[in-house]
């Protein structure tokens, strides 16, 4: 129970920071409104008062950050000590798919086609499909698939990255060096929350990564019913 103890705390704020994220695209119930609002401003001032230690002030964004790459931190030892460390190495292949995906996400910032166009979507998934199929290795491509859908839901929840995206290349207009800026930041985010599959055996991931989503659509249904039961009782 120890040896889960950092993986529990890790999965289950993974949940909640993945679907605060969510819910700025889709509707959820009040409660659960409320509680992912108090979550986020608790984090923000527990990184904040951290922070303020040495001189540095945090933006709610960047807390955000600091708070992603917590949770994957304890989502990677966790996996280690329950799993331990995989020997084998990263293939120049996944690096060559990681480079793909950069180059395919500054065409598509380039032709405005990202990152709500559909063919965007689609080439960005595949490319990344194909990264963690090559990390993994062959015999494990449900994990592929499974880490796949885990980083786009995150990166999806990153809001401000939207927002940057959004907001930053209209000012400045779409030069190659902002272009190169935005889809070094995709690249960056989706190595970073690669680390775990790298590091750790697949099969300690891989049941991690399952209840994390488990746990997201645990929360979307819990909001879904809640929602319907409003409906009814404001229709009676």
């Amino acid at each position: 129970m120890k040896k889960d103890l950092l993986s529990w705390i890790s999965i289950v704020n993974l949940t909640i920071v993945i679907y605060g994220g969510l819910s700025n695209f889709i509707e959820v119930a009040d409660w659960i409104r409320n509680f992912l609002d108090s979550y986020s401003y608790y984090l923000y001032s527990l990184w904040s008062k951290l922070a303020a230690f040495f001189d540095i002030s945090l933006s709610r964004r960047a807390a955000d950050c600091v708070s992603i790459a917590f949770f994957i931190s304890l989502f990677t030892i966790g996996a280690l000590i329950r799993g331990g460390k995989r020997r084998s190495p990263l293939r120049l292949w996944a690096i060559a798919s990681l480079a793909i995906f950069f180059l395919w996400t500054s065409s598509g910032l380039y032709l405005g086609d990202a990152p709500g166009g559909l063919i965007f979507r689609i080439g960005a998934s595949l490319s990344i499909f194909i990264y963690f199929a090559l990390i993994v290795g062959r015999g494990h491509l449900q994990l592929a698939t499974l880490y796949t859908a885990f980083t786009l839901i995150l990166a999806m929840s990153f809001s401000f990255a939207l927002d940057y995206v959004g907001g930053f290349l209209p000012d400045s207009g779409p030069t190659a060096r902002n272009i190169a800026l935005v889809a070094a930041w995709y690249s960056f985010l989706i190595a970073f929350i690669s680390v775990p599959v790298m590091i750790a055996k697949p099969q300690a991931v891989k049941e991690r990564v399952s209840f994390v989503l488990v746990g997201v659509l645990i929360l979307s249904a819990m909001s879904e019913i809640s929602k319907l039961l409003n409906t009814t009782v404001s229709s009676a």
